[in-house]
């Protein structure tokens, strides 16, 4: 099993994927995964200690294959932007924090295999649908 808690993330000083994108942010344990910082690790299954994330960026686990699923409960993410797990086709649960402000147009595009997705809180207009959060 490939682990990767996510405060390690405070350490690294490249990203991760085979283009070289612009690191990632941290300012006062508020980590921000960067643009395609993790796409196509193929090899990642887990997101571990995600406490500290306030962001995950457009591309960032994209084609990440072989990730299972995403628990952000108890983390401080207020927004997942546009393709950010798009054609992650292992993963098959979900579960999104309370902290949660805004997920973006297409952010699980081809994640076919997604069965539960679990949100934080209520949302009073949550505007979402089949295709605008899960695109097949």
């Amino acid at each position: 099993m490939s682990f990767f808690p996510a405060y390690w993330l405070s350490f690294i000083s490249l990203p991760f994927s085979s283009k070289k994108k612009k690191q990632q942010i941290t300012n006062n344990n508020n980590i921000e995964i960067s643009e395609e910082m993790f796409s196509g690790c193929v090899k990642l299954e887990t997101i571990g200690n995600t406490k500290f994330i306030k962001l995950i960026d457009i591309k960032a686990f994209e084609n990440c294959v072989s990730l299972i699923n995403t628990d952000f409960i108890g983390s401080s993410v207020s927004v997942i932007e546009e393709y950010a797990f798009k054609n992650c086709t292992g993963l098959i649960s979900v579960t999104l924090p309370e902290s949660l402000n805004g997920v973006y147009e297409n952010a699980f595009e081809g994640c076919t295999a997604i069965s539960e997705l679990i949100l934080g809180r209520t949302f009073e207009n949550p505007n979402l649908d089949n295709d605008s959060l899960i695109k097949h």
